[in-house]
């Protein structure tokens, strides 16, 4: 493992967070490419379980971001608002991406529990 240059960051750990986020991306992908197809009642575990994973890789998508930028000038120093105003797209797009997760995942789920 390469150790943390004069910026304090590390080539290797760095890399096997993009490589985490990649297949964190890619898990997504199937759980959506799935979901569009077995949300009949006779698949209901598999439901439940393409209900909350998809939320699951959401939220960890959304702490490997934080923890890729752990090392930026912005959070070293803590300079939060700073951040926020770079960053406030992918906030913006990430709370807009969960809302429709929801919104699209919600409304199949309790079909399939009903089984409408």
């Amino acid at each position: 493992m390469a150790l943390a240059g004069p910026d304090g960051v590390a080539p290797d750990r760095f890399a096997i967070k993009l490589n985490v986020l990649l297949v964190v991306v890619l898990l997504d992908c199937l759980c959506g490419g799935f979901a569009d197809h077995l949300w009949d009642p006779s698949h209901l575990n598999l439901n439940i379980v393409l209900f909350v994973v998809p939320i699951l890789l959401h939220l960890l998508m959304l702490l490997i971001f934080f923890l890729l930028v752990g090392h930026t000038f912005l959070l070293k120093y803590g300079l939060l608002l700073e951040m926020w105003s770079e960053f406030k797209g992918v906030f913006i797009f990430s709370f807009l991406r969960f809302c429709v997760l929801l919104g699209a995942r919600v409304p199949r789920f309790v079909a399939a529990l009903h089984g409408w």
